[in-house]
């Protein structure tokens, strides 16, 4: 479908509107006593998540309400994978962050059309960092004070010189371990989306999740990467597709610029191949 200049601008706006007012919600939680709940898979779930949710689902549904729904915090609708719009959330990546107070989580959000995202914004309330794109333009930015903020590609061509991200729960339970020698400065980092938002706005040149990812952690963020003139991958190297059955990708995923990218792709493979059952 081919969208007027009017309508990429209120849906643009509208998503920061909406990624604002779900941000307010969570705020009103956040370093305040959490009630935890654990969901079947032991992640958490808090009254944050929830609230977000709600905000979202109202807001999002009536600024493009030709669209199905897919969430974290929402039962499944089986009838999304025959809509030709979805919205893809999820209204707090990062709820482990969210609970110890580390301002590390982020609200996840994008408008997918026949499998490809087409609007996609990401917002760290507790930093107030935010990015939003649309498809064919470049990628707005705000709230970072770094001067390396403006979605450019880092220049740096070698992995052993690049600042990458990992997931921070990943380097608790040792399974990004076995590609940390390959990285000469790597930082944890909390929500996934958030570190999509990071490397977009140019603040690392690389981040890296070996475990699996859902479609809800990554649909916003990839979408920035990719539309700051990087690229987002599977490990698998097969193509990124979103309102999926399941929504999920079960493989470890990556995002940078191509060369970085192609470089730990390759050392991902010999490193399967050396030991096909010890590696994600």
């Amino acid at each position: 479908m081919v969208l007027t200049t009017n309508d990429k601008e209120n849906l643009k706006n509208g998503l920061r509107q909406a990624l604002d007012a779900a941000g307010a919600q969570i705020l009103r939680f956040y370093q305040q006593s959490a009630d935890v709940r654990y969901k079947e898979d032991s992640s958490p779930l808090t009254q944050a998540d929830i609230a977000s949710n709600r905000v979202l689902q109202q807001t999002l549904t009536i600024l493009w309400p030709k669209a199905a729904w897919l969430s974290e915090e929402t039962v499944d609708d089986a009838r999304r994978l025959g809509s030709r719009w979805v919205w893809i959330v999820d209204p707090l990546d990062g709820t482990k962050e969210f609970v110890r107070g580390i301002a590390e989580f982020a609200i996840s959000a994008a408008l997918v059309e026949d499998g490809e995202v087409i609007l996609g914004g990401v917002f760290n309330p507790a930093t107030k960092e935010w990015g939003v794109a649309m498809s064919g333009e470049e990628p707005d930015f705000g709230g970072f004070h770094s001067q390396v903020s403006r979605g450019e590609p880092s220049s740096v061509l070698r992995l052993n010189q690049a600042d990458v991200s990992v997931s921070r729960s990943e380097l608790e339970r040792g399974t990004i371990k076995p590609y940390l020698p390959f990285f000469t400065r790597f930082t944890g980092i909390g929500s996934v989306s958030y570190k999509l938002l990071r490397v977009a706005a140019g603040l690392e040149s690389l981040t890296v999740s070996a475990e699996p990812k859902s479609e809800w952690d990554v649909a916003g963020g990839s979408f920035l990467v990719k539309s700051a003139g990087m690229a987002y991958q599977r490990f698998d190297r097969r193509e990124v597709f979103f309102n999926q059955q399941p929504p999920r990708f079960h493989t470890g995923t990556l995002a940078g610029t191509s060369e970085l990218v192609d470089e730990f792709l390759k050392i991902h493979d010999q490193l399967t191949k050396e030991a096909p059952c010890g590696y994600p």
